[in-house]
C-alpha cells in the first residue's frame, strides 16, 4: 500500500471532518444560546437523515455507473461554498441554523457514503484505508471540538480547509488508476440484488440497533454536558466528552492499520464494551457522583474503541460483497441508519424526561448485536 496515499486519503478526510465538527459544534453552541430543551437538540439530528438519504441513494448508484470521482469533488466543493457563505452571516434565528446545517450535512453524507466506494477502486487491500478513514475520525473526536472552538473564532479560516481537501483530492484523481467496476444493472435491479444478499440483511439489522442505540447516547450526552462540573462551559464539556471517545477510536484504527487479522477477533468483544456505555450514561445520571464522572470519562475511551472496531469491520464486510455496487450499498445503509435515527430521535426527544429508563433500553439492544455478530462471524461474506 503506498503510504503517501494513505497520508493524502487521510488528510482530506481530516479537514473535512474538522469543518464538520465547526458546523456541527457551531450550531450546538447557538441553539444553547436559544434554548436547553433536548427536543431542539433533536431535530439536529433529525433534519440531516430526512434530506440526505434521498441523495445518498440517487448519488451512490451514479457514481457506480462511473465518475465517481467527479462526484466527490462536487460532494467537497458543496461543503466549501457552504462555510464560504457562514463566513459571511450571522445566525439570528433557530430556522437558519438548521437550513445552514441541513444543506452542509447533504454534501457531507454525500461524501461520506462515496469515500467507501471509493477504496475498491485503488486498492485490494481494504482495512487500510478503512483503519485510515476511521484514525481520521478518531483523531477528529479528540482535536475535532478544541479546533472547532478555535474555528468559532477565526471562522475566515474555515473555507480554506475545504479549499485545501479540494486541491489535494484533484491531485490523487490525477496519480491514481482508478479500477473501473462499472455496473450495468439497473436501479431496480442492483437493490434486488443487494436486499436478497444475506449477509446485507444481517449487516443492515446490526446498524439499525447501533443507528437507535446511538442516537439516543448523542442525546444524553448532551444532557451529560449540561450537568457535567469538569469544565466551565456546556460546549467545552461536550468537546471534552468526545475528545475521549476519540482517543479510544484512535487507538482502535491505528491497531487495525498495524495488524489486519485481529479485526474479526475484536468485534465480538467490542460489541460487549459498547453495550456498557448507556449504562454509564446512566449511573452517571441518576448519581452526578465524583465517582461515576470519572468511571463515564474512562469508559468514553472504550466506548470509542469499540465503536471503531465495529465500523470497520462492517465497512469492510460491504465491501467484500459487492466489490461494483459500493456506493449503492453504503447508499442504502445510510438510508437504513438515516430513517431508523429520524424516528428514534423524534421519540426520544419528546421523552427526553425519561432518558434514564431510555439509556437502559439502549444497553439491551446493543447487547442483542452480540448475538447478530458472532452470527456474521459465522456466515459465507459471499
Amino acid at each position: 500500500m503506498n503510504k503517501k496515499l494513505l497520508a493524502e486519503i487521510f488528510l482530506i478526510d481530516f479537514l473535512i471532518g474538522i469543518s464538520a465538527w465547526y458546523v456541527f459544534l457551531n450550531a450546538i453552541n447557538f441553539i444553547n444560546i436559544f434554548t436547553d430543551k433536548l427536543i431542539y437538540y433533536a431535530f439536529i439530528y433529525i433534519l440531516n437523515p430526512l434530506f440526505s438519504s434521498i441523495a445518498s441513494i440517487v448519488i451512490g448508484y451514479l457514481s457506480d455507473k462511473g465518475h465517481l470521482d467527479r462526484f466527490i469533488g462536487l460532494s467537497l466543493s458543496m461543503m466549501f461554498l457552504i462555510l464560504l457563505y457562514q463566513s459571511f452571516i450571522k445566525y439570528d434565528s433557530l430556522f437558519l441554523i438548521y437550513i445552514i446545517l441541513t444543506i452542509f450535512n447533504i454534501a457531507y453524507t454525500l461524501y461520506n457514503v462515496l469515500k467507501y466506494s471509493l477504496v475498491p477502486k485503488i486498492t485490494a487491500i481494504f482495512e487500510q484505508i478503512n483503519a485510515a478513514y476511521e484514525l481520521s475520525y478518531a483523531v477528529l473526536m479528540v482535536l475535532g471540538p478544541l479546533l472547532s472552538l478555535f474555528l468559532i473564532k477565526a471562522m475566515y479560516v474555515a473555507p480554506l480547509l475545504l479549499l485545501a481537501s479540494l486541491l489535494i483530492f484533484f491531485h490523487i484523481s490525477k496519480e491514481v488508476e482508478y479500477k473501473q467496476f462499472k455496473s450495468t444493472y439497473s436501479f431496480l435491479s442492483v437493490s434486488r440484488k443487494i436486499f436478497l444478499n444475506k449477509t446485507f440483511r444481517l449487516v443492515s439489522l446490526i446498524y439499525l440497533i447501533l443507528t437507535s442505540a446511538g442516537s439516543l447516547v448523542n442525546l444524553a450526552i448532551i444532557q451529560v454536558s449540561q450537568k457535567f462540573h469538569l469544565t466551565a462551559t456546556f460546549v467545552a464539556n461536550f468537546a471534552v466528552i468526545n475528545a475521549l471517545i476519540g482517543l479510544g477510536s484512535a487507538l482502535a484504527s491505528i491497531l487495525i492499520g498495524v495488524r489486519r487479522s485481529v479485526l474479526p477477533r475484536l468485534a465480538l468483544p467490542g460489541c460487549l464494551l459498547l453495550s456498557l456505555y448507556p449504562i454509564a450514561i446512566f449511573l452517571y445520571l441518576l448519581t452526578q457522583s465524583d465517582v461515576m464522572r470519572w468511571g463515564f470519562l474512562a469508559i468514553s475511551v472504550l466506548n470509542g474503541f469499540s465503536n471503531s472496531i465495529l465500523s470497520i469491520y462492517l465497512a469492510t464486510k460491504i465491501q467484500n460483497i459487492f466489490i461494483d455496487n459500493t456506493a449503492m450499498s453504503f447508499a442504502t445503509l445510510n438510508i437504513i441508519s438515516n430513517i431508523t435515527s429520524v424516528v428514534t430521535l423524534f421519540i426520544a426527544g419528546i421523552l427526553s424526561g425519561y432518558i434514564l429508563s431510555l439509556m437502559i433500553f439502549s444497553s439491551l439492544i446493543l447487547f442483542i448485536n452480540t448475538f447478530l455478530i458472532n452470527h456474521l462471524n459465522n456466515i459465507n461474506v459471499k
